[in-house]
């Protein structure tokens, strides 16, 4: 698998949509609207990135979900 780091602008309302998928009670919802579980696997895993991106750059609603998630 390769991976790879967007330097995107987004703008507040952005962050906080993104924010919000990455919270657990979304996660699961979107989880469960995948076909098969190595998409939902795939999916958690892009959030999981997003999330570590936004919190790394220092913003409290991401280190606050990263906080909540259940490892």
């Amino acid at each position: 698998m390769q991976s790879t780091t967007l330097m995107i602008d987004l703008k507040d309302d952005e962050i906080r949509g993104l924010v919000a998928l990455c919270s657990q009670e979304k996660r699961a919802k979107l989880a469960g609207m995948c076909e098969s579980p190595a998409q939902a696997d795939a999916l958690m895993s892009a959030l999981d990135e997003i999330n570590w991106q936004l919190a790394s750059s220092g913003h409290a609603g991401a280190i606050e979900a990263m906080s909540n998630l259940v490892v």
